[in-house]
């Protein structure tokens, strides 16, 4: 069976500090006693903002208003005995309504409540999309750039036009090969192709490892829209956020920020050489 659901977690800052949780879930051997937000799954009708102000309260006890939506989503897929779980990720960085930090663990689904120097978390022991979400804050609220924070290609484009009343952002990551036991499902497309038997007849087709993931949308806005791209090589991947990079760049997009370089040239200069290594 095949299910999938909205989760929205919240990145709790205070005292320069952000509040992390080790997740609980023996049903899913990836994801258990791994580090992660508070949060949780979205109920039919709510808001994003909804959803976190109530699972933050439930899982913690405490009183929250989301004040930044990370722009960033993350997809992923869980397998567990019964059903194969596709997951979409949001984050939103959180302010403590009453200033009281005391947290009161009353889920069965976290362990080990505590306030954490964002500089010292381990990141090998977080859930996938954490990651990239305490990259993100490290480096925008803290000021820690540390490149090995996020370990796919990472990169944050901006368009700011005043006289136009224009603030968009653009964000573009890669992901390295699936883990084996991370189960892959291909696009309903692909599977319609290996249905006819032709995805046998091409090398590799039958399981496109390497995907681009997407996110754009105005700033301070709360409805980005995101999209995912699968390929089979290292190669293909880097094609295409060149050429993602290059559209962006003809409509007036900037680099904010980037684990590559901190403008286009260096960027698609870094990329340029990995496919050189890679086609040599």
């Amino acid at each position: 069976m095949n299910k999938q659901i909205s989760v929205v977690t919240g990145c709790i800052i205070h005292e320069n500090k952000v509040l992390m949780a080790r997740r609980l879930d023996q049903n899913i051997p990836d994801a258990d006693r791994k580090l992660d937000f508070p949060g949780g799954k979205a109920e039919f009708g709510e808001t994003p903002e909804e959803t976190v102000v109530r699972e933050v309260r439930e899982e913690t006890g405490l009183s929250v208003k989301p004040v930044e939506l990370i722009p960033y989503i993350h997809t992923n897929i869980w397998k567990t005995n019964k059903v194969n779980l596709s997951v979409i990720l949001i984050c939103f960085i959180c302010k403590l309504v009453n200033e009281d930090p005391r947290v009161i663990n009353s889920s069965r689904e976290l362990d080990k409540l505590r306030w954490m120097d964002i500089g010292k978390i381990k990141l090998h022991n977080t859930l996938p999309g954490i990651t990239e979400f305490l990259a993100w804050v490290a480096k925008e609220k803290f000021g820690i750039d540390n490149k090995h924070t996020n370990p796919y290609r990472s990169i944050y484009l901006d368009c700011i036009i005043p006289e136009e009343n224009t603030d968009k952002f653009y964000f573009i990551t890669d992901r390295p090969p699936y883990s084996e036991r991370i189960p892959y499902q291909p696009p309903i497309q692909l599977k319609l192709l290996e249905n006819n038997g032709i995805g046998n007849k091409l090398p590799g087709f039958e399981n496109p490892k390497y995907l681009v993931s997407r996110t754009w949308g105005r700033n301070n806005a709360n409805n980005p829209q995101y999209k995912v791209e699968y390929y089979f090589s290292d190669k293909g991947v880097i094609e295409s956020i060149i050429s993602h990079l290059r559209k962006r760049k003809s409509r007036n997009y900037s680099v904010k920020y980037s684990n590559l370089g901190n403008t286009y040239e260096e960027i698609i200069s870094k990329l340029n050489q990995e496919l050189d290594l890679l086609t040599s």
